[in-house]
C-alpha cells in the first residue's frame, strides 16, 4: 500500500538526518510478530551497518548473489537471491542508497518481491536499510532449542534475518548456556 510505504520513507528521511538503521515489519502469525496489529518497527545505528548486520556483506556481495531480471525496476538496483541460503527469500539492492529512491518506486520493489515470491496469505518479513529491501517468507515464528537438556523456544521476528536476535532476559540467560544457534534454517 503506497501511503503505508511514503509514511515509511518519510520516517527514514527525519532520523538522524536520513535513513541509518533497520526498519522491520513483521506480517502474518507466523513471522515471529510481537504486536497483532500492523506495524513497522525502526532501530536506528550509529555505528555503520555493516557493523550491526552480519549478513550486509553477503547481499551486498555480487559473489554471493543470484540476479533475478528485472525490467520496470532496473533503473534503480537490482533483484536478488542469495545463494546457500535455504530459506526462502528475495531482495532488492538500491544502486544508490534508499535516500535517493523515490517513495512509489519503494512502493513498485515491494510489490514485485511480493508477487516474484507468490507470497498470497503465507506470514513475511520485510527487512528494510538504507541499501536494500529483503523479504523472507516464514514457515513458523517460533523455534526450539535443546539447552542443558531442556526445551527452550523462542519468537524470532525480522530482526533475526539481519543476522540479530532480539530476546527477553530469561531467552538471553537461556542462549548463554546454550551452544551454537542455527534458528533460521528452521523457520525461514
Amino acid at each position: 500500500d503506497l501511503q503505508a510505504w511514503q509514511f515509511l520513507y518519510k520516517c527514514l528521511s527525519k532520523v538522524n538526518g536520513g535513513p541509518s538503521g533497520v526498519m522491520f515489519y513483521n506480517k502474518g502469525e507466523n513471522s515471529g510478530q510481537s504486536q497483532e496489529h500492523k506495524h513497522l518497527q525502526f532501530i536506528p545505528f550509529s555505528e555503520s551497518l555493516d557493523a550491526i548486520i552480519p549478513i550486509d556483506s553477503w547481499i551486498m556481495n555480487s559473489k554471493y548473489h543470484a540476479v533475478e531480471e528485472s525490467k520496470e525496476l532496473a533503473q534503480i538496483g537490482k533483484m536478488v537471491r542469495i545463494n546457500g541460503w535455504s530459506w526462502k527469500h528475495l531482495a532488492f539492492i538500491f544502486d544508490d542508497n534508499l535516500g535517493c529512491v523515490k517513495p512509489k518506486d519503494l512502493a513498485k520493489v515491494y510489490k514485485e518481491i511480493i508477487e516474484r515470491m507468490k507470497i498470497g496469505e503465507h506470514s513475511y518479513n520485510v527487512l528494510l536499510c538504507e541499501r536494500y529491501v529483503m523479504v523472507v517468507l516464514r514457515k513458523s515464528g517460533t523455534t526450539k532449542f535443546v539447552i542443558e537438556g531442556e526445551d527452550v523456544e523462542f519468537d524470532l521476528n525480522s530482526f533475526a534475518f539481519y543476522g540479530n536476535l532480539i530476546v527477553e532476559e530469561d531467552e538471553f540467560k537461556a542462549l548463554g548456556k546454550g551452544g551454537e544457534v542455527t534458528p533460521l534454517n528452521i523457520m525461514g
